[in-house]
């Protein structure tokens, strides 16, 4: 199997982030830093060729801690049914053509010559979901444009935010 390496000026593909936060407590925000979990949507592409020609097709976009992104593909195409359990590809490289607006979030598996992947086995009835709204979308690029950009620091009542776990709690029940 054939794997690309990431641009030499790509940002580290990092499972969390130490970045600056506002804890907030009762009477008090001290600003500080924290380590915060990483999670990214990725795009998964199958590549093959078939009748003289090479089709390029998007399966499938989940959110995922970065990391193992090739492995996460490969996997998604067997338990899907694209890829044998027994059966490497001829090789997985992240997008390098150009066409994704982050190409370490999107990953090709390129199938061996001669492969006929059945496609339909991804069609299901039901679609997958997230509270972000990432998984089970075709493009990553839907989601976003719908989504404007967050704009200025926000300033918040220390006393109101500690007090919505309580309210919450009220209002939901089991």
């Amino acid at each position: 199997m054939t794997e690309s390496q990431p641009p030499s000026d790509a940002p580290p593909n990092r499972p969390s982030l130490r970045l600056p936060v506002r804890r907030t407590r009762p009477g008090r925000s001290p600003r500080g830093l924290d380590e915060i979990a990483v999670e990214e949507p990725l795009e998964i592409r199958v590549r093959w060729d078939a009748a003289g020609s090479t089709h390029d097709e998007l399966v499938s976009t989940t959110m995922r801690t970065p990391g193992d992104d090739f492995d996460l593909a490969v996997g998604f195409l067997v338990a899907e049914g694209v890829l044998a359990a027994t059966e490497s590809p001829a090789g997985v490289t992240h997008c390098t053509d150009g066409s994704a607006e982050e190409p370490l979030n999107v990953v090709t598996v390129i199938l061996k010559e001669g492969a006929n992947p059945d496609l339909d086995s991804l069609r299901h009835t039901g679609f997958g979901t997230s509270a972000c709204g990432i998984c089970g979308r075709t493009r990553i690029q839907d989601v976003i444009a719908r989504v404007p950009a967050a704009t200025g620091d926000h300033n918040y009542d220390p006393d109101w935010l500690a007090s919505l776990p309580a309210k919450l709690r009220v209002s939901q029940g089991l």
